[in-house]
């Protein structure tokens, strides 16, 4: 069933979705592979099996995906996190002291993988993390009540010009950086996430000139704004702070040294 969709994951992909089913963790499971199953578990695992052999994300199947050491409810209509973009909470710790009581805020939040990962990291701080799209926002909702970061996490829903109130040391922002036109080549998987959270338009660059105005306004002196890019987008992401008016602005590269976020700082 998923041999012809994935043929080099297929036995990974179902032995996790077997754990799922089993609720059984990956070490027991593998313990246990020549346990014989029930038939409520292949009842349950057979229809699950052939939604990932037609492209549904395993991680809508699974219902999570971890960021940053936090298992974060995901599902249709939000976009899943990627580990590349655990490099913005990464360099968070190399500005502040986790002890500061900071007022950040997530844009476009999706999942609220990078404010969760934020009020755990910084557990003073104050974060508003703001999302347009409703089904998007109900899954932050959901993993700030069940994570437990209610106390330090605000969540709005709207555009970033209308939900923020100023005065941040931090605005931090995976923006839809993919180019229109390379949407439908994407894996089918991906396409399957909304594409709200994945078109940035004609080059991929719509959302930085609005994101650097934002900080512009809202952070306080010294405040910085960070975004997250897609490949070839470094140069001229940093070109668009530039011109807004933010300083010191540095390309951070990821582990494989590939450009990966653009950093900018208020005067």
């Amino acid at each position: 069933m998923l041999i012809p969709a994935y043929p080099q994951r297929a036995r990974r992909d179902a032995r996790l979705l077997l754990g799922h089913v089993l609720r059984w963790e990956s070490a027991y499971l593998l313990a246990h592979l020549d346990d014989p199953i029930t038939t409520r578990a292949i009842r349950e695992l057979e229809p699950l099996l052939e939604q990932r052999g037609r492209g549904v994300p395993l991680q809508y199947l699974l219902g999570k995906q971890e960021f940053y050491g936090l298992p974060v409810a995901v599902g249709p209509g939000v976009l899943i996190p990627r580990p590349e973009t655990e490099l913005l909470v990464e360099q968070a710790l190399t500005l502040w002291e986790p002890q500061l009581p900071l007022r950040l805020a997530d844009l476009g939040c999706g999942s609220g993988a990078i404010a969760l990962a934020l009020a755990f990291l910084f557990p003073r701080a104050t974060i508003e993390a703001v999302e347009l799209d409703p089904t998007a926002l109900s899954w932050a909702a959901k993993n700030v009540r069940e994570l437990g970061f209610s106390q330090g996490i605000t969540l709005h829903l709207g555009d970033f010009n209308h939900s923020l109130t100023g005065g941040y040391h931090g605005i931090f922002c995976n923006p839809p950086y993919i180019p229109s036109g390379e949407i439908p080549r994407l894996p089918r998987e991906v396409q399957q996430e909304p594409w709200l959270a994945l078109d940035g338009g004609v080059d991929g660059l719509d959302f930085y000139p609005p994101l650097a105005n934002i900080a512009r306004r809202h952070l306080e002196p010294g405040g910085y704004l960070l975004v997250e890019i897609g490949i070839g987008q470094s140069e001229a992401v940093v070109h668009i702070f530039a011109s807004a008016g933010l300083h010191s602005v540095n390309i951070i590269n990821d582990l494989a040294g590939i450009p990966r976020l653009v950093q900018g700082q208020q005067h």
